[in-house]
């Protein structure tokens, strides 16, 4: 892994982190956070030319939309992810299925903080790759 690839994780690390802890506590994530990580993400997926994270990230804004299930900013971060990050995506895309199943069967709450969710699989996805570098 580079150099600039360490960079940019930490820093998306970091961002998830805040961005976590203001969904714990307000549950909204400021604009100031999401819509920057959104821009960015829209333009790593046009840059890569990849047809299926394009297809990935259409599909990810239009479920937040219709599921009602997760909201805006859990999808602007999610878009983020996909275009700076998107190895991300699985891990994270499975926290918040079972984070979700979990917060609607014990916490009796409509909406989970799902950017909690988010960052863990972030933090998965850290491991994983440092695990695969040093084998």
């Amino acid at each position: 892994m580079s150099f600039e690839q360490i960079i940019l994780r930490g820093g998306l690390l970091a961002i998830l982190l805040v961005a976590a802890a203001q969904d714990v506590r307000k549950r909204e994530v400021s604009n100031w956070i999401t819509i920057p990580l959104f821009l960015a993400g829209v333009l790593g997926v046009l840059l890569s030319g990849s047809l299926a994270a394009i297809v990935v990230a259409g599909v990810v804004v239009a479920a937040a939309g219709i599921s009602g299930g997760y909201g805006a900013a859990d999808a602007k971060i999610m878009v983020g992810l996909i275009g700076l990050w998107p190895q991300t995506v699985p891990f994270s895309l499975l926290a918040m299925l079972l984070f979700d199943l979990y917060w609607r069967k014990y916490r009796q709450g409509n909406f989970a903080p799902l950017v909690m969710a988010i960052l863990g699989g972030a933090v998965l996805t850290s491991v994983a790759e440092f695990t695969a570098s040093r084998v």
